[in-house]
């Protein structure tokens, strides 16, 4: 409690939202209850009340008390590809006492797509791409749009990459 009131412009909500509006490279910033998965606060009042409990960077942040980076992923709720950071949030009273999971979305198309898509230094045919385990593409591809999610990557570097190989 020591944000004030949690919900309000000068508690943690707010604290949420400035964060979220100052960077291009956020969507949404929440804490979720690490026992329940309910969102308790959001910088956006639409996602209150909302059941977490099944997300894999809070139950990996739950089960390792540690940060937890969530690899890019398909968000069937936003439609589109997605990336979130999770932090535990300890209580200032009881220090070992977890108060919640903090989850941060990522918008890939402000952050780390423009990077991607940044091919000044690639010549005519380069291309920098993310490819899941799987092999599918998690970034929009040069010479096919709309292929997060959807294109099978089978090129020798993404087999390359897959199997573990680095440089």
């Amino acid at each position: 409690r020591g944000l004030g009131d949690p919900r309000g412009e000068g508690g943690a909500r707010g604290l949420l939202e400035r964060h979220v509006n100052h960077s291009d490279a956020f969507i949404e910033m929440l804490v979720v209850a690490p026992l329940t998965g309910e969102v308790l606060v959001s910088s956006g009042p639409a996602a209150d009340g909302r059941n977490m409990a099944e997300d894999p960077g809070v139950l990996e942040v739950v089960r390792t008390r540690r940060p937890f980076i969530r690899a890019v992923y398909y968000s069937k709720m936003r439609q589109r590809a997605a990336m979130s950071f999770c932090a535990p949030v300890f209580s200032l009273a009881d220090k070992e006492r977890m108060a919640g999971v903090l989850v941060v979305q990522i918008a890939l198309a402000r952050s780390l797509y423009t990077i991607l898509l940044d091919r000044s230094t690639m010549g005519v045919t380069g291309e920098s791409l993310i490819v899941s385990p799987e092999g599918v593409a998690l970034s929009e591809l040069r010479w096919q749009h709309n292929a997060v999610s959807r294109q099978q990557i089978s090129a020798e570097p993404a087999l390359r990459a897959r199997s573990g190989e680095t440089g």
